[in-house]
């Protein structure tokens, strides 16, 4: 069975670098007979997590969104296109993140993830490192990227595409069964 990738493209614009970092990533991972399942959020308002914490017993978060579109299924690996507005990631993808995460990390753990930052000015670096945060935190296998990673440098993008897809390949049916008790009441 090939393997399963999501691509979540949180751009908000249209025509953007995001737009041909997408394209570029689908190629490339295609090439390697993978399958490519797509959550474009688009200009769709994602809704930030509000605590009610009924996903814990329905496995699904109580707002229907892309969130619960993006925990139907599993995959084996995620890549997370964000655009950079002042040094920081933008909102939609933080709120997505979180929670896509938290409604149901455990299918998540072990999962390789990477994130590719757009930005016209300022630095990548510290806005992909607050998503990076949010990959540790789930337990997900993190892949190490290059300073900054961005669509203005190609080589950049094809050195994380490339660690990314091999650790895919590794963790592909060696993922550890995750047994996760029913607990009511149960409050993280």
């Amino acid at each position: 069975m090939a393997e399963k990738i999501l691509v979540v493209n949180a751009s908000r614009q249209e025509g953007s670098a995001a737009v041909d970092a997408f394209a570029f990533m689908k190629e490339k991972i295609e090439e390697k007979d993978m399958i490519v399942d797509i959550c474009a959020l688009g200009k769709e308002d994602i809704a930030g997590c509000i605590g009610c914490g009924k996903c814990i017993r329905r496995r699904v978060c109580i707002i229907p969104d892309a969130v619960n579109q993006c925990n139907a299924c599993m995959w084996d690996g995620l890549l997370v296109l964000f655009d950079v507005l002042y040094d920081q990631p933008d909102e939609q993808a933080v709120r997505f993140s979180k929670r896509l995460f938290y409604s149901h990390s455990e299918s998540w753990h072990y999962v390789p993830a990477a994130c590719i930052g757009n930005a016209r000015f300022g630095q990548v670096k510290d806005a992909c490192r607050q998503i990076e945060d949010l990959f540790a935190l789930t337990d997900m296998t993190l892949i190490a990227r290059p300073y900054g990673t961005s669509m203005q440098n190609k080589d950049d993008m094809l050195i994380l595409l490339d660690h990314f897809l091999q650790s895919v390949s590794c963790m592909h049916d060696k993922k550890p069964g995750v047994e996760i008790p029913h607990l009511d009441g149960f409050v993280r």
